[in-house]
């Protein structure tokens, strides 16, 4: 169990120490991030969603359809959660709110996913891991990007039709079209030629180790500070989540592996697109910066006694 965890564990944390690392020592700016944050959300993790869906088979998809689904309640359900205490307790405006909401309920499933799955329940669950980011893709990001664009429009150059115009930018967002992409292939049985195999591979490859680098990198630009805004945001993430997706899939009396892999993806701690979404709109994100850190900390202990814990779910 112990070789388990540390081979699960201390490569997510090697690599976020070196993106940690490299910020504070200036070896890289983490400040100015926009290029590092285009390559990751606009090339590298487009490619990898593609790539992992266009793959897969129909009859693979169907079975995934359970953890879709309780992936996506649960997410959703935090995500109002976090959103409603962000705007009615700590007063935040939408957008803010939108990204802190986003930190807490989509996991950092790109890039931990898929070696925490391998090593601790089957090499064969990455398609399981692609479900969860297309579940956060398709859903918690549009949502996301949906209150990011909550601004007014102005009578002499607002938009007509602000919401279309919304959901069309959503759309276009590559996080959202690549695996909406990839799936409507799969769904159509097109195979993908090897030759494109090869080429989303080699970019999609990339993924792990440069979103780490990056969540590490953006977390070290950040004063750390514990209050109990960012503990319980980090509690909410790291202990709640898992705890809700366990129970719905009593309730919903899934199999006992998917009930394993949706409570072990539950416990993920926190992702960093709700943070890229925000630098892209140019919003503050020393709230998330620390949420992210908190829960990548907090993560250690619940993690392990998650994986501790899996045998008997």
């Amino acid at each position: 169990m112990l070789h388990t965890i540390l081979l699960s564990l201390l490569p997510m944390f090697f690599v976020l120490g070196l993106g940690f690392y490299a910020g504070k020592r200036r070896r890289v700016d983490n400040v100015h991030i926009e290029s590092l944050n285009s390559l990751l959300m606009r090339f590298a993790l487009p490619c990898s969603l593609f790539l992992t869906t266009a793959t897969a088979s129909l009859g693979m998809l169907q079975q995934q359809l359970p953890l879709f689904v309780l992936l996506v309640l649960s997410m959703l359900l935090l995500f109002g959660l976090s959103y409603g205490l962000e705007r009615l307790l700590w007063r935040q405006k939408p957008p803010l709110a939108a990204v802190q909401a986003c930190t807490v309920a989509l996991p950092n499933y790109a890039a931990v996913g898929i070696p925490l799955l391998a090593t601790v329940i089957s090499p064969t669950e990455s398609l399981a891991v692609a479900v969860a980011i297309i579940a956060g893709s398709v859903i918690i990001s549009p949502l996301t990007l949906l209150l990011l664009q909550d601004k007014p429009a102005t009578a002499a150059g607002g938009e007509r039709w602000p919401l279309l115009t919304a959901l069309v930018n959503i759309l276009r967002n590559p996080v959202v079209l690549a695996p909406l992409a990839g799936t409507l292939l799969a769904l159509l049985q097109w195979p993908l030629p090897d030759y494109l195999r090869a080429a989303f591979s080699l970019m999609g490859v990339a993924v792990g180790g440069l979103a780490l680098f990056v969540t590490g990198l953006l977390v070290s630009a950040q004063p750390f500070r514990l209050d109990w805004h960012i503990l319980l945001s980090a509690v909410l993430k790291n202990v709640v989540h898992p705890v809700l997706v366990y129970g719905l899939a009593l309730l919903l009396a899934l199999p006992h592996e998917v009930t394993q892999a949706v409570v072990l993806l539950a416990a993920i701690p926190s992702g960093f697109f709700g943070i890229l979404f925000g630098v892209n709109q140019r919003l503050p994100y020393a709230l998330s910066g620390a949420t992210l850190l908190c829960s990548t900390i907090l993560g250690t202990p619940t993690l392990m006694l998650t994986i501790a814990l899996l045998p008997a779910l």
